[in-house]
């Protein structure tokens, strides 16, 4: 693939020297084949791994080749680091994907100074593929980048469902004040259109709650009916897209908004309180209707401890 004029870049100990700036690749990300240089222009050939590629089709430019085209530039701005230093992506901008499916690509990056670059990638018969109008990069260093690596960071993670025994539920403090948004009725037959009404309703609800002059004791309950899967049941659509517009609501105003689905057989459900207890860490039930089900990150689908730090999803409740 090298263009007229640019010479090749040695790239036998390439990982080597990023693992040594902090950035440590496993195999599925070590696509970069070949690298070429010609000035301010970067070259380079980057593949999946042979077992990777079948799943390519599933994405439009599968995350481990996307990454494996940055690497030429990684490298190159070892060059003009200081030691143990690198640079990360910061700020994309103008990006457009042409084509989906790639398991090799060419890449060409033209650099602009040691922070900002653009990116044009092609398939091997020369199709484009994803192009990167600029990427700005900014400097970290590589003890930096192992501090940010707590235990269990480079597990895959996905929320787990842990039962509780049922109990009373605990009475609001006289000073708080509860208000129930019940979006449990659902949003018709149509999913298309009811997740577009789920979410305008749900959206108009709480940012009108929020703007209010309320006391910060004040705390606003969303109740909706299966938004999420406990144990293999299909979610409703609608309702998930409300669970996931008040989980980025609750990332912005903490420990304002509670979250609840409830079961889809009304009969289980028993007497539903209206109202939640205050919650004073993470992992506490918001609601009390018939079989309380926090949420909690595991990993690789198995139900871990609590953190502090995670804001919590919200409880699903289920027939016992």
């Amino acid at each position: 693939m090298a263009a007229g004029g640019a010479a090749p870049l040695g790239i036998g100990d390439a990982y080597e020297r990023l693992r040594g700036a902090g950035l440590d690749y496993g195999p599925a990300f070590r696509g970069l084949a070949a690298a070429w240089r010609r000035g301010d222009e970067l070259f380079a050939e980057v593949a999946l791994p042979e077992e990777r590629r079948p799943d390519a089709a599933s994405y439009g430019v599968h995350p481990a080749l996307l990454d494996a085209a940055l690497h030429v530039a990684a490298l190159a701005a070892l060059d003009a680091a200081g030691p143990g230093e690198a640079r990360l992506p910061f700020a994309w901008n103008g990006v457009r994907l042409h084509a989906s499916g790639a398991t090799r690509l060419r890449v060409r990056v033209v650099t602009s100074g040691p922070d900002a670059l653009s990116l044009r990638a092609d398939d091997p018969a020369g199709g484009p593929v994803v192009e990167i109008g600029s990427l700005r990069l900014r400097p970290v260093t590589a003890d930096r980048v192992r501090a940010g690596r707590a235990p269990g960071r480079d597990s895959l993670f996905r929320p787990g469902w842990i039962p509780l025994p049922v109990s009373p539920a605990a009475p609001p403090r006289p000073a708080e004040e509860v208000t129930t948004l019940d979006l449990t009725a659902g949003f018709g037959a149509d999913p298309v259109r009811g997740a577009h009404e789920a979410a305008r309703e749900a959206l108009a609800a709480v940012k009108e709650w929020l703007a209010a002059d309320r006391p910060e004791t004040a705390r606003l309950l969303v109740l909706t009916r299966n938004a999420v899967s406990v144990s293999g049941e299909a979610p409703d659509p609608a309702s998930a897209v409300v669970w996931g517009l008040v989980r980025s609501a609750q990332t912005e105003r903490p420990g304002r908004i509670l979250l609840a689905d409830l079961d889809t057989d009304p009969g289980a459900e028993g007497p539903c309180p209206t109202r939640s207890r205050r919650r004073s860490r993470p992992g506490s039930p918001s609601s009390r209707c018939g079989r309380a089900w926090p949420s909690r990150r595991g990993s690789n689908g198995t139900p871990g401890p609590p953190r502090r730090r995670t804001p919590v999803a919200g409880t699903r409740t289920a027939p016992c």
